[in-house]
């Protein structure tokens, strides 16, 4: 049997001195419940090699104290939200192996203290314009749309990269 977030996922918000959750591998499914964002104390988020589905929300640009979030191999869809943008420690994003599309964050790419950014094998079609170098040590892209990429005539590029 599978387990799942959806018998009281906004209860993971009440445990908000918790500093590392680590939830890989467990077979959970759901979405990433909103609460998560109560979590200002967590360090490290591993959700990776699970069966969670739907959006990233946007409560989790509130985990200020965050260093690693680890969620791949899920099926996230939809978009990076920017306001991970606001995680000032963050030093490893993974949201590679999922049904991530549109066009990735760049201000994701310039945070001050990422080391490691993977997102490969998802649907992303662009960065967003960077506003200064990226600071990570490794990038990974690989395994994406963004070949099609700055060819907004085309119909692949339309029907991948504008869907809502």
């Amino acid at each position: 049997r599978l387990a799942t977030w959806s018998s009281s996922p906004d209860s993971i918000g009440n445990l908000v001195l918790l500093q590392t959750l680590l939830l890989a591998s467990n077979q959970l499914s759901g979405s990433i419940p909103d609460s998560i964002g109560n979590l200002t104390q967590l360090t490290q988020l591993w959700l990776a090699n699970n069966q969670l589905s739907g959006r990233i929300p946007d409560s989790m640009g509130n985990l200020i104290s965050l260093l690693s979030i680890r969620a791949g191999g899920n099926m996230l869809d939809g978009s990076v939200p920017i306001a991970l943008a606001s995680l000032p420690q963050l030093q490893i994003m993974d949201w590679s192996n999922n049904l991530l599309s549109g066009v990735f964050p760049g201000a994701l790419v310039t945070l001050p203290h990422m080391i490691s950014l993977s997102v490969q094998s998802n649907y992303f079609c662009g960065v967003e314009d960077l506003q200064s170098g990226p600071r990570s040590r490794t990038i990974d892209f690989s395994r994406n749309l963004l070949d099609h990429a700055g060819v907004p005539n085309t119909l692949f590029w339309i029907a991948t990269c504008l869907q809502p």
